[in-house]
């Protein structure tokens, strides 16, 4: 489900226009969430889809391929690993991934990409996108989470009160319990990210992209 589909819906013309205006960027994320969720559990509920509770995890993606900013949810339901793999590719490496730098100076910043097939240059597998380092900025910061704002959420069995009954769910199915993973501690991330030979010539970033 996107935003871009509802043009006439207050909501999308004030997310589209959120770039400075993160209290409006979280209002209106919500709303999306709670669409594809009442929408989702509608139809998974009626027996002639699934017709039993569903366990599906939901990310916003703020991103075009252009770095436009083009929200929408991406809700995926089934086994467990393959929805977390799916959802990996999205939430990893963010709206630009370092294979598609072209270059940067002082006046510009230039990246490749592949459009979509609405857009003008559709017709091309590649295309080049020159921005100037403030309008690159302004495109990549649009895409920032506001704070507080949670981006990828479990809904019905996936949800955060639901374990008994997912539990219960995967016994039926002769499956093992959930495990709890524990949280990391600051004094292991400290020691992996700073300590770690094999770490300590990378950025930080690419610390954090290994850990």
């Amino acid at each position: 489900m996107s935003l871009a589909s509802l043009p006439t819906w207050p909501g999308a013309r004030a997310l589209r226009a959120s770039r400075t205006a993160p209290r409006w960027r979280s209002f209106c994320s919500q709303l999306l969430f709670a669409a594809v969720r009442s929408v989702l559990n509608e139809l998974l509920l009626d027996p002639r889809y699934l017709g039993a509770q569903p366990a599906y995890i939901a990310a916003l993606h703020t991103w075009g391929r252009s770095l436009s900013l083009h929200p929408h949810i991406r809700a995926r339901y089934g086994y467990g690993e393959g929805v977390a793999a799916y959802l990996a590719r999205y939430l990893k490496r963010g709206p630009l991934k370092n294979a598609q730098r072209v270059g940067a100076d002082a006046n510009s910043v230039c990246f490749r990409y592949p459009p979509h097939r609405d857009e003008e240059d559709s017709g091309s597998q590649t295309a080049l996108m020159r921005l100037t380092p403030q309008a690159f900025l302004d495109r990549y910061i649009a895409h920032m989470a506001p704070p507080r704002l949670q981006c990828v959420r479990g809904y019905g069995l996936y949800g955060s009160h639901q374990h008994a009954a997912l539990d219960r769910t995967r016994a039926t199915l002769g499956q093992p319990p959930v495990e709890e993973t524990q949280p990391l501690k600051r004094a292991r991330v400290h020691r992996v990210l700073y300590t770690d030979p094999q770490r300590r010539a990378l950025s930080p970033l690419q610390r954090a992209a290994r850990f």
